[in-house]
């Protein structure tokens, strides 16, 4: 089983398009079974309409070029908060097995408007491989904060919460959860004393850590290399690999974040 998760950038890249076709041709190439996408970027409409998909969604430009290479996936999208006053900002997730379930969780407080970029979700699906069922989840989280009224620790309690009610499976959390894992203390340790595994960490072979490596939005003062993308897993899981995508050396840049792939053994007994 493969796994592949990306914090696009959508349209705040130059040579968007290209990109896209780039990230289409790796998917085509490894056939990955499930993706997970944070800002997933589609033009605001302004005219006071509800939030729908959109010709331009990236989502929609990339299940576009992979069906041109002969690729069907199967998808779902969420808008989460309005982004630099003129995006649509969501979380996607592609599988190649159908999908049984949806998920859409509110992580952040439930007062906070669409036009609040703290505003927050998770995206998840339920799928069967290889006889067995999973659910994964597309996760983008806010920084960091003491308090607990906001910020990561409130989105954390908010997902463990809603995936304890309703998960009887192996869970998979993929993305963003802008928490670098080299800080104790904070988002990264509070996620694996909760029981989580991160499968960089079961690994058997890795290639690649971090997963920016300059300031970017939101991490305006970073002047290093930090791994703040993840797959974590609620079981231990055998994990053959875990790759850095898209970093100047396997492959292009296409985003600020670097991608993160994921291989499981088949053995999953």
């Amino acid at each position: 089983m493969k796994l592949l998760t990306l914090n696009t950038h959508s349209w705040l890249e130059d040579q968007q398009l290209t990109k896209i076709d780039t990230l289409a041709e790796q998917i085509a190439c490894e056939r990955y079974d499930i993706i997970a996408l944070q800002e997933v970027n589609q033009l605001h409409q302004a005219d006071g309409s509800l939030i729908s998909w959109q010709p331009d969604n990236y989502l929609n430009l990339l299940v576009t070029a992979l069906e041109k290479k002969g690729l069907t996936y199967h998808w779902r999208w969420v808008a989460t908060h309005l982004a630099y006053d003129k995006f649509d900002e969501g979380l996607a997730l592609l599988s190649l097995h159908p999908i049984e379930e949806v998920a859409e969780l509110l992580l952040s407080p439930p007062e906070l408007a669409y036009d609040n970029y703290q505003r927050r979700k998770a995206l998840g699906i339920k799928v069967t491989i290889q006889q067995q069922s999973y659910w994964f989840y597309s996760v983008h989280c806010s920084w960091w904060q003491p308090k607990q009224s906001i910020g990561f620790r409130y989105e954390w309690a908010s997902l463990t919460k809603a995936i304890k009610l309703s998960a009887t499976v192996p869970v998979f959390l993929l993305g963003d959860f802008n928490n670098p894992a080299d800080i104790t203390g904070e988002g990264y340790e509070l996620i694996t004393k909760s029981g989580w595994y991160d499968t960089f960490y079961l690994a058997d072979h890795r290639e690649g850590a971090a997963t920016v490596e300059k300031n970017i939005a939101g991490w305006e003062d970073n002047q290093q290399a930090i791994r703040i993308d993840y797959v974590f897993c609620s079981h231990a899981l055998p994990i053959a690999s875990s790759m850095i995508l898209f970093n100047g050396v396997r492959g292009p840049l296409i985003s600020d974040h670097f991608g993160l792939a994921v291989s499981l053994t088949n053995k999953l007994t």
